[in-house]
């Protein structure tokens, strides 16, 4: 059965994805005066959550060991919920800055707390944080430098999510293109699948379109579905009614973290088909299941609120705007919104 726009729930349903969330209860002097961590992990057969307090002595995408009265005990990684734990004072700034979109002050505060931070587990926290803050400021080069560098520390990092792909179009500036050319002829699978995002719409088209192909077959499915998803990128200009309705069926096998793209490339496809209404549920998925990526996001509000605005669903369509407005106002799309409204 058809859904309505009535379906979706605005309120955004996970958090910016770090793969721990970290809290921090009360700051003083450097660090905060919490002297114990608090690991909420999920229990491998009990409901909710279940705590351990110790100090955390490393956390990677394996594994997180904490350290319990002299005892150092080891948590899968996939059952850590979230972390509360001490913090420096500049990653407390950083935090407050970054809550109020202040991405390029927060980035500032975070790479100063990661100089004066001694554990290597928050270190790396810290720089995907970074990674996260150039991502919002369109910054993909420095993105992508700090990103596969938080890699090499930890092949398995939980925070991949910050991986920062590309999935709108903006110009290509010289050293986007050195770096994502260097990206693309590496021999690891990241930087390549990195650097043909960055690539597939260019001149390099040809180059960026071999390597997805490879990379379509990778043995790890994040890798394997954000490479497809770039491929109908590559194809949305002539994909026909019968492709469309085939990537719909192989995004739903993409790891969920990783469909935002998919569904903005799948939506802006069903639009060019004249599926007006599908194409918007389709794209409102982005700022309903993934507002951290906040471009693609406002993007997506943006196209989704102008699709309804041609079917004279015009009262819908303000309700977007609106989040556009208030809920994404430093991006791009809600400047461009709001010039084109004064005019």
């Amino acid at each position: 059965m058809a859904r309505s726009m009535a379906d979706l729930d605005w309120r955004p349903t996970k958090l910016a994805t770090l793969g721990a969330v970290a809290l921090c209860l009360a700051a003083s002097g450097s660090l905060c005066a919490q002297e114990d961590d608090v690991v909420y992990f999920a229990h491998p057969r009990l409901r909710g959550e279940t705590r351990i307090v110790g100090q955390v002595v490393e956390y990677k995408g394996k594994s997180l060991e904490i350290r319990i009265d002299g005892e150092v005990r080891t948590v899968a990684a996939e059952r850590v919920r979230r972390i509360e734990f001490r913090k420096h004072a500049q990653h407390v700034e950083g935090d407050k800055l970054f809550a109020a979109h202040d991405f390029a002050e927060a980035r500032n505060r975070y790479l100063k707390a990661r100089l004066a931070e001694p554990r290597a587990w928050v270190q790396r926290l810290l720089m995907a944080q970074t990674v996260w803050c150039d991502r919002h400021l369109g910054q993909f080069e420095g993105a992508g430098t700090r990103f596969l560098d938080l890699l090499a520390e930890d092949p398995e990092t939980p925070y991949f999510e910050a991986l920062p792909i590309a999935w709108l179009s903006s110009p290509l500036t010289p050293a986007l293109e050195a770096k994502a050319t260097a990206w693309l002829a590496s021999n690891q699978p990241v930087p390549q699948l990195l650097g043909a995002s960055h690539l597939v719409l260019s001149r390099h088209r040809s180059a960026a379109m071999d390597k997805l192909q490879t990379l379509r077959f990778h043995r790890d499915t994040r890798i394997a579905g954000l490479a497809k998803a770039q491929l109908w990128r590559a194809e949305l200009a002539t994909a026909s009614s019968a492709q469309v309705a085939q990537w719909q069926i192989e995004a739903e096998k993409i790891p969920e973290p990783f469909r935002a793209g998919a569904y903005y490339v799948i939506g802006s496809a069903l639009a060019r088909h004249k599926q007006p209404e599908e194409a918007a549920l389709t794209l409102l998925r982005v700022p309903v299941l993934y507002p951290e990526d906040r471009n693609l996001a406002a993007r997506c509000l943006a196209d989704a609120a102008a699709l309804l605005k041609g079917l004279g669903r015009t009262d819908e369509a303000a309700h977007l705007e609106r989040e556009l407005a208030t809920r994404y106002a430093e991006t791009r799309d809600a400047t461009e919104a709001a010039s084109s409204q004064k005019r």
